[in-house]
């Protein structure tokens, strides 16, 4: 799967990695637009944008985020540092030291 800076991209928290290094966020305390130090996203969340840089164990994924959560939210999103990226269908499936995350590449006909 050739995905580039110019590929548009979702991706989407799954899972919590066994032995995360953070715990994961509730909704509840998430705070948008804001940096949440030493937690992880909570289950669902999800952001749209384009990679920047490689997608490779050992470095995290950097996007530059331009929907979280079907909103529209121009910024840049970073997961920790990734540990294992495995293709599955129409995407790829990322760990991370906090997550389990689907990256699929967004449809321009897909209206989600």
């Amino acid at each position: 799967m050739k995905i580039n800076s110019r590929t548009l991209v979702r991706l989407k928290k799954v899972y919590v990695a066994d032995n995360p290094v953070a715990p994961t966020a509730t909704p509840e305390v998430w705070t948008l637009g804001q940096e949440n130090t030493g937690v992880s996203p909570y289950l669902g969340y999800e952001v749209e944008g384009y990679v920047q840089g490689e997608i490779v164990s050992g470095k995290p994924l950097t996007l530059l985020r331009t929907k979280r959560n079907g909103v529209e939210s121009t910024g840049i999103f970073q997961t920790s540092t990734l540990r294992a990226v495995n293709p599955m269908p129409n995407g790829l499936a990322l760990w991370t030291e906090n997550s389990i995350y689907e990256l699929r590449i967004v449809d321009p006909a897909d209206p989600v």
